[in-house]
């Protein structure tokens, strides 16, 4: 209780804060403001060799992807089959 007391004490004035000037705040804004020209002069740059090695496992992994989807494509024709052949039969 003691050092809630405390911080109501230390909070009970708020005209006693800093108060910033518009310069400041901008300089502030401008501090947490990402400016990506600034992060990719920073960023070291791929060789040609590193972008086909990202190119190639990314095309490797979209054909996986494809391949993954064509058979359940075939599996859910099949069971789309099978249904349309139980339902003639039970009608």
């Amino acid at each position: 209780m003691e050092k809630k007391d405390g911080d109501m004490s230390e909070n009970a004035n708020p005209s006693e804060k800093a108060v910033e000037t518009p310069q400041e705040e901008v300089a502030a804004d401008e501090a947490y403001f990402f400016h990506p020209l600034q992060f990719s002069e920073d960023e070291e740059v791929l060789d040609v060799e590193e972008i086909e090695k990202h190119k190639a496992e990314f095309e490797q992994k979209l054909q996986e992807l494809l391949r993954s989807i064509s058979e359940e494509t075939l599996q859910l024709s099949e069971f789309l089959m099978e249904e349309d052949k139980l339902i003639k039969e039970l009608c």
